[in-house]
């Protein structure tokens, strides 16, 4: 049997509703004005919050997402969740601790680490006004990071 395709409205997710409004109240952006995807382009058996292995992560990383990034090019890449964070910095060899180094570089592209913007991490680490403030400190660090890497040529 075939199982019934329904439309599934991603806006009405609230992880997608926090990252839309962290993306607007620091770059004034929306979802539409810039390239978004998943590190792990597969379905997930269980429910939508079921955890996904890290080695599972690491893997999806390299083989689908950095061809993407490399596509792109992209100044700056924010990683949601500590284990998008882990992939990028296993992947560059990078043994930075996430604690302490909350992002890091490869070529020209600065790759930062945010909390995931699920509801129960937002709530877990201060609401949203405290990711807003995140963010910004991301913001303030990667124009330092491209006023560097434009005075290196």
């Amino acid at each position: 049997k075939c199982i019934k395709n329904t439309y599934f409205d991603f806006r009405k997710v609230q992880t997608n509703k926090n990252l839309c409004k962290l993306l607007y109240s620091t770059f004034s952006r929306s979802l539409s004005d810039i390239f978004v995807t998943n590190v792990f382009p597969f379905i997930k058996p269980g429910n939508m919050n079921s955890n996904i292995s890290q080695r599972d992560i690491n893997s999806a990383f390299k083989e689908f997402c950095l061809p993407q990034i490399k596509i792109v090019n992209p100044s700056l890449v924010i990683c949601c969740g500590k284990k998008v964070f882990l992939s990028v910095l296993n992947c560059f060899g990078d043994q930075s601790d996430p604690k302490i180094h909350n992002y890091t570089q490869n070529e020209n592209i600065f790759f930062y680490y945010q909390r995931h913007p699920s509801p129960q991490a937002i709530n877990l680490n201060g609401g949203i006004e405290k990711a807003k403030s995140d963010w910004i400190k991301m913001k303030d660090q990667c124009k330092i990071f491209l006023q560097k890497a434009a005075s290196r040529g």
